[in-house]
């Protein structure tokens, strides 16, 4: 599929529920249409999950979870599910957070769309994520930061006001030129 047509689509199938309250989380999609609807979806889960929290059994039997909120969570994974697989393998491709990847595969054995859903016994109250994204970039490569060690100086040259030095900085794997200035400069 087309990447811009699936986000199109995608904005297209939220477009009632649409909303940028979560927009900051997901400032590092440089598509303003993904970052609307990782948002929305955001804002999805975060409604649904609450509202079943709210319904938790207690004891050893289920609990009912309106129809209504079963649908939207229902609507939430799909279009996830959805979106993820759209977007493998592009430069937005994204990584679900493991707590709530496990969450969605969990609701996911229990969830009806028609007359709500039973909420299965020993089901535990729900981290909502308000400050956290839920989606990541997974192509996003973490910078290690450098390690401030000496590196040997190679003599090059000079010239009237500086002497020039080579040499290998070990993070980067490049070759780096140094041009210092001579202590009697003025």
């Amino acid at each position: 599929m087309d990447l811009s047509n699936l986000i199109e689509n995608m904005y297209r199938s939220l477009k009632y529920d649409l909303t940028n309250e979560y927009e900051k989380l997901y400032s590092v999609f440089e598509n303003d249409r993904i970052k609307i609807i990782l948002s929305t979806l955001h804002s999805l889960f975060v409604a649904s999950f609450g509202a079943m929290s709210s319904r938790l059994p207690t004891g050893d039997s289920g609990a009912h979870f309106w129809a209504n909120s079963s649908r939207d969570l229902i609507k939430a994974i799909e279009c996830t599910k959805q979106l993820q697989k759209g977007l493998k393998e592009s430069r937005y491709s994204l990584k679900i957070d493991d707590y709530y990847r496990e969450l969605i595969s969990k609701c996911s054995e229990f969830l009806c769309d028609t007359e709500g859903s039973t909420i299965p016994p020993g089901m535990e109250k729900i981290e909502l994520y308000y400050t956290i994204p839920i989606f990541k970039l997974e192509a996003v490569i973490e910078k290690e930061e450098p390690s401030l060690t000496a590196c040997p100086l190679e003599f090059i040259g000079e010239g009237s006001y500086a002497c020039v030095y080579k040499y290998k900085d070990n993070f980067y794997q490049k070759n780096f030129i140094l041009k210092r200035a001579k202590s009697d400069l003025k």
